[in-house]
């Protein structure tokens, strides 16, 4: 995260040991000096805004907008970065990465660097080592997922040109459509169900000849939900009409 400072705290800070920061100092001279007179309005009160908040929480600024929003900045009239490039350009504050710093801006160091330091003593930082393999990993994982979901993409692909339905030249069209369907149904599920739907559509005993595209299959609410072998599609579009025929055929009645 990005922080800001502001340059020459200090002369602002009333500087309190036995109690807490309520004010802060802003000289008339001040005004008048040519980096602070060169800022805009808006820019003038995010200043005074900014030395507040490092004197009250004793640290530098942390440049969040949200952070920021709930301290009273409104950036809706003009954008922070154009506030911050503004006061780097006249010189009043500075932008580092980090936290670690002092009131003055200077870098904190840790804990152990301070008490060699105060002991007279030298301590060798033993310098950090990053590994890649955590990232290497994930990167292998992260692939293979990617290959997997590519591979379904292309057996569901091939199964719907298979049947020969609607045929479809260009995969690119339909991935997205595949990948929402899967997020409610397996691969298996889905071509079971489109063969579901070719049985239906070709068979006498069944009434239903819509012909859909794939992606309108995947998607529409007549479509793949309706051919998932659990919704038994070959009950719910069973020709009655023709078993109303054969039984009374059976039966002896003249139609």
């Amino acid at each position: 995260m990005e922080y800001l400072n502001v340059i020459n705290i200090d002369k602002h800070n009333p500087n309190y040991k036995d109690r807490q920061n309520i004010w802060l100092r802003f000289h008339f001279s001040a005004m008048n000096d040519h980096g602070f007179d060169r800022l805009c309005e808006i820019d003038k009160w995010r200043f005074i805004n900014f030395i507040r908040l490092q004197i009250q929480t004793k640290k530098p600024v942390l440049l969040d907008l949200k952070y920021l929003g709930r301290q009273g900045f409104d950036f809706t009239t003009r954008r922070l970065t154009s506030t911050i490039n503004q006061l780097k350009e006249s010189e009043l504050v500075t932008i580092r990465m980090g936290s670690g710093w002092d009131q003055d801006g200077n870098s904190e160091g840790t804990g152990r660097e301070q008490r060699g330091n105060s002991e007279g003593t030298e301590q060798e930082q033993k310098p950090k080592i990053v590994t890649t393999k955590g990232l290497k990993k994930k990167s292998v994982t992260q692939s293979r997922v990617e290959k997997s979901r590519v591979d379904i993409h292309v057996r569901v692909f091939t199964e719907w040109n298979r049947m020969a339905i609607k045929q479809h030249r260009n995969i690119d069209k339909y991935t997205s459509s595949i990948n929402g369907a899967l997020e409610y149904y397996s691969e298996q599920e889905i071509i079971q169900a489109m063969n579901n739907y070719k049985l239906v559509l070709v068979s006498d005993k069944h009434y239903y000849s819509h012909f859909f595209t794939l992606d309108k299959f995947l998607a529409q609410k007549n479509g793949l939900e309706n051919f998932v072998s659990g919704n038994k599609p070959f009950e719910a579009y069973k020709n009655k009409s023709n078993n109303f025929v054969q039984d009374n055929r059976q039966n002896g009645v003249a139609i």
